[in-house]
């Protein structure tokens, strides 16, 4: 303490007095001997009243695990949301449930239903089996089973039955049935006239091979347009063959070969027994005999087949659709015009117009040089000239077209357009 003056001295006593309780605090926040003991927990007996506040848990303090004893579980959803219901049997027994879509079901347990199935599915639960029900326009029930959670759908809306393990979800009323496809025909469109093989529109009396013994008395087409008729176990006695008879690969070429011969009205196919031979006769059915050896067959032309069809009504000298397809037309000119319904041409135009019948548009036409063609729509009352040379290629309903075929009276002696 040599060479400290006085003054100096009271200094660093006095900064030691203050010094003292910020040390004797860090000592008792260490615990190290001789550190003062600290305040009563606040709330807790021997505190003072001033002592009793509030204590707030640290942020950074953990909460203890999940699944330990003393722990808590924290909720996983906002406890602000409703949680989703659970139904249940037989609890929830006569609820009511709203799906998504509107189709308000009510449960009836350990029951179920008849009806016509639908289709099954697994779902997760009973509520997700009313779902996927509202989802299908046909469904009218759903059966859910508890054990194989199968949702087997219904398409008929039949009363329930008692069924141990079989939950029900039943409409409050019949879901309505989603209507039909209307068939509707494109406006003034005649009817279709497509030609149909008679191989396929009669197959109980065609055959495409002739092969035996299960065509026996069936039809064959060859493709020139003959008509012959397969007899299964016989032959053509006949002495002369035709020419054109040689080994041929099957009896639906046999006969095919014998069209071609415009003398030859039968064949006898020998099947390849002893060697594929294909006779052809002038002389038909009258010379046909039974084969004792079953490994022949023959066949004879026959006239065509026919069978009574409805006639179509059709109304001459019409221009409208669709009694007009198919008709001519003269015009005031000399100029005929074939007409097409729901048909139009689509070629480039050399000009258009407004009409009010298709008539009046060829009778513009007519006048019209250059003019071939027309396309008219009635809606809209337009006339679209053109020079196509032809029939129209693009189907269109609510359109009418024509074209030019000529005079009046051109194949005729007095020539055409009224010349001489």
């Amino acid at each position: 303490m040599m060479g400290l003056t006085r003054s100096t001295l009271v200094v660093l006593f006095s900064l030691s007095l203050l010094l003292q309780p910020l040390a004797n605090a860090q000592d008792q926040a260490q615990g190290r001997p001789g550190a003062s003991a600290q305040a009563p927990a606040a709330g807790r007996p021997g505190a003072s009243s001033s002592d009793q506040v509030p204590v707030q848990a640290s942020a950074s303090s953990q909460a203890p695990a999940a699944g330990r004893p003393g722990a808590s579980t924290a909720p996983t959803t906002d406890p602000a949301q409703p949680r989703p219901k659970v139904y249940s049997c037989p609890a929830d027994n006569g609820a009511r449930y709203t799906t998504g879509n509107g189709v308000t079901f009510e449960l009836k347990c350990d029951h179920g239903t008849i009806a016509k199935p639908l289709d099954n599915t697994i779902t997760n639960t009973q509520k997700d089996c009313a779902d996927y029900c509202s989802t299908l326009s046909n469904c009218q029930s759903c059966d859910w089973n508890i054990n194989s959670k199968l949702c087997a759908t219904k398409q008929q809306y039949i009363p329930t039955f008692p069924l141990p393990g079989t939950h029900t979800w039943f409409p409050l009323e019949e879901r309505s049935q989603r209507p039909e496809t209307e068939y509707r025909s494109p406006p003034d469109c005649p009817a279709a006239k497509v030609a149909l093989l008679e191989s396929v529109t009669t197959s109980a009396t065609f055959t495409a091979d002739g092969e035996c013994p299960s065509n026996d008395g069936k039809i064959f087409l060859t493709p020139q347009g003959t008509y012959f008729q397969v007899k299964c176990g016989t032959q053509n006695t006949a002495q002369v063959t035709l020419p054109d008879s040689r080994p041929l690969h099957d009896f639906a070429e046999c006969m095919t070969a014998c069209a071609d011969n415009p003398e030859c009205n039968s064949v006898t196919f020998a099947s390849g027994k002893p060697d594929w031979q294909c006779k052809m006769f002038e002389s038909g059915v009258e010379t046909l005999a039974a084969d004792a050896t079953k490994n022949k067959a023959s066949a004879v032309v026959i006239e065509p087949p026919t069978s009574a069809k409805k006639d179509d009504l059709v109304y001459l000298c019409s221009t409208e659709c669709p009694n007009a397809d198919g008709q001519t037309w003269d015009s005031p000119t000399g100029q005929k015009f074939r007409m097409d319904c729901c048909k139009r041409h689509g070629t480039i135009t050399i000009g258009q117009t407004q009409a009010g019948s298709l008539e009046e548009c060829m009778k513009i036409c007519s006048f019209t040089l250059a003019c071939q063609s027309v396309d008219f729509q009635r809606d809209t009352g337009r006339c679209y000239f053109g020079k196509h040379s032809g029939a129209p290629t693009i189907a269109a309903s609510g359109w009418a077209s024509a074209y030019a075929v000529g005079c009046s009276g051109a194949c005729k002696k007095e020539g055409c357009c009224g010349g001489a």
